[in-house]
């Protein structure tokens, strides 16, 4: 995996992390965005598609 995968996979657990701190929702949505976003890239570069 590439380093912007774990950047994206640390973001995501930090926005969670504060979503379920400060019992916001928002928060929590914007977590999981990030968390499709590097899932998704994950896969693309696993695959060996656009990433790569």
């Amino acid at each position: 995996m590439r380093k912007y995968v774990y950047f994206r996979i640390g973001i995501t657990l930090l926005w969670v992390i504060v979503g379920v701190v400060s019992m916001n929702p928002l928060f929590l949505m914007v977590g999981a965005v990030f968390g499709w976003s590097a899932y998704d890239a994950w896969k693309k570069s696993k695959d060996g598609g656009e990433g790569q």
